[in-house]
């Protein structure tokens, strides 16, 4: 077993999900640590014998150049790291050669948020995407070698039962490792 941190080197998200709290808890500006930073950061921790990172931003590849670049200075270190998110890359922001460098670099999963499988629910809960955009990403992601896990929520607002399904079969049709369904909750 590696020993494991978590890490975050990124806050905020500038879109408009309507079911995220992420506005209302970091805001809409993102801030970016730089990757020089991240990287200082990822070394001290290696130093003190931490293998495994699980990075929790809530849009890390929203820069690709800082997150290639992140990756660029890992790789080139020489040092043995790994790293998952379960937070959940946006399928809009990753690309195949972003991939590969995370490959190299010791990434072996993560999570795309999707939210749902209904391009109407989708465009209803502003998450501006859309299915072709989740399979070409997880598509890409199994061909760099690394594996994938595609988030979902039921009961969006407006929802109905067959858009609810339709959610659960597209969720069927995509070669991921898994999925996770969560049910909406709504706060005050």
């Amino acid at each position: 077993q590696l020993r494991s941190t978590a890490i975050i080197t990124s806050r905020g998200c500038p879109y408009r999900c309507t079911y995220c709290s992420t506005l209302l808890s970091m805001g809409r500006n993102f801030r970016k640590r730089s990757a020089e930073n991240v990287f200082n950061e990822l070394k001290l921790r290696y130093d003190e014998g931490y293998r495994e990172f699980d990075i929790n931003d809530d849009c890390f590849s929203l820069d690709i150049e800082r997150a290639n670049k992140i990756f660029d200075l890992v790789i080139n270190s020489g040092l043995d790291m790994r790293f998952k998110c379960y937070n959940g890359f946006r399928v809009d922001r990753i690309t195949s050669d972003l991939l590969a460098k995370m490959k190299k670099a010791g990434f072996y999963f993560l999570a795309f948020g999707c939210e749902s499988g209904n391009q109407q629910v989708l465009d209803n809960i502003k998450k501006s995407i859309t299915l072709e955009q989740v399979r070409n990403a997880v598509k890409l992601s199994r061909q760099a070698g690394i594996d994938c896990c595609v988030n979902f929520i039921i009961g969006h607002p407006t929802e109905t039962y067959a858009q609810a399904m339709d959610t659960l079969n597209f969720a069927k049709s995509l070669n991921c490792n898994y999925v996770n369904f969560s049910n909406l909750i709504t706060y005050p």
